[in-house]
């Protein structure tokens, strides 16, 4: 039995070790081609190519469907930049730094998501495979603040964060995220609270626009006729008191509720919509409208 038991103990681990060995030889030949998040970095490489851009839009995924980056060519002008809300405003905004350093001539930054999705906070798989693979690296620390790389590595764990080499085994194997997930949620203390990127780095998206003289406008993804309006409320609060409340003012103009009807899941827009009425939309929403048709 002892002797069995040593056998098993040695192919388990020499299993292992080659494991690890032949994911380190794929990993070496293919570390550039991303695993998750293509639409993350798709942007990072748009936002680092020059061109003549006197704009850009960043935003979810809704704004994705209205705005894609496979039809830039609808408007030389504007920049299509959007992504996904699992980014969250701290990913927008190291796009949006990225952006500014490589197109200096830029006049508008326009943020265009639902207003639940400018307040979500990180959510450790999506943030993680969203935000912290693609994102958080060492060419865009400096637009996290101390406090939040400090949050982040306490949640995810310093080397799930600074090690390319095992954020590309966790987005080649799934599995092992959720493993290491359920790990850290049994050893993770009561106290410990995800970071926030949300609020605060609207404000830095803000203030960066503000210092070199470009205008900064949040716009809201369409909405069904039937969503509730707390988070409205919620997103005019926060803004406020962050003292950043005059943007939630042209928010609230750029707001366009549907028949929900339109959506396939509440969220998304359909197709048939899209095909209908994308060119409208793209005309119309970066322009306000009567401020009445925020519904309170």
């Amino acid at each position: 039995m002892k002797k069995f038991l040593q056998k098993t103990i040695l192919l388990f681990l020499a299993v292992l070790l080659l494991f690890g060995a032949g994911n380190a030889l794929y990993y070496a030949v293919s570390k550039d081609s991303p695993l998750v998040a293509f639409e993350v970095y798709k942007a990072l490489d748009i936002s680092a190519q020059p061109g003549g851009y006197t704009s850009v839009l960043l935003g979810d995924s809704v704004a994705r469907q209205l705005f894609h980056p496979d039809e830039q060519d609808q408007d030389p002008a504007l920049c299509y930049l959007a992504t996904t809300q699992a980014i969250l405003p701290a990913g927008n905004y190291i796009l949006l730094n990225n952006f500014l350093k490589n197109h200096p001539q830029t006049r508008t930054v326009y943020y265009m998501a639902r207003p639940d999705n400018l307040l979500a906070g990180a959510n450790f798989h999506y943030t993680y495979s969203y935000f912290i693979t693609p994102l958080y690296r060492e060419a865009f620390l400096d637009c996290l603040d101390m406090q939040t790389q400090k949050d982040v590595e306490n949640v995810y764990g310093r080397p799930f964060c600074r090690q390319d080499f095992v954020k590309w085994m966790l987005g080649r194997y799934p599995k092992l995220l959720e493993w290491y997930n359920h790990g850290l949620e049994k050893s993770r203390l009561p106290n410990s609270p995800m970071p926030d990127l949300a609020i605060p780095y609207i404000v830095k998206m803000q203030q960066l626009c503000a210092s070199q003289n470009v205008e900064f406008v949040l716009l809201s993804s369409p909405l069904p006729e039937d969503t509730d309006t707390a988070s409205l409320q919620s997103l005019q609060e926060k803004l406020e008191s962050a003292g950043v409340g005059f943007l939630f003012d042209r928010f609230a103009s750029s707001l366009v509720y549907l028949d929900p009807a339109q959506f396939i899941d509440g969220v998304h827009l359909t197709q048939s919509y899209l095909n209908d009425n994308r060119e409208s939309l793209r005309q119309s929403l970066p322009n306000p409208h009567p401020p009445s048709v925020f519904r309170r």
